[in-house]
């Protein structure tokens, strides 16, 4: 998720948001990684890694849906 308001790592959220022409998706996560914003390299966003603790079927689906259409975004590690 990119972001400057970074959460320590281990936080649980509520999540909410919206696919690309798709359905709201509404659940849970725990942010398990976070990267600062660095001046070395400032066309990598600041952000964190959230992964999905308790989500509904439906919305797993529409995930997926999206994950496999649209192409990778890497970052390179600083």
């Amino acid at each position: 998720m990119a972001t400057v308001n970074l959460l320590p790592l281990g936080t649980q959220i509520d999540l909410s948001f919206s696919l690309p022409n798709g359905p709201k998706v509404e659940g849970k996560g725990e942010v398990r990684w976070v990267r600062e914003f660095d001046e070395k390299y400032p066309d990598t966003f600041p952000g964190m890694g959230i992964k999905f603790l308790d989500i509904p079927l439906p919305s797993v689906a529409a995930i997926h849906a999206f994950t496999v259409q649209r192409e990778p975004m890497f970052f390179p590690e600083n």
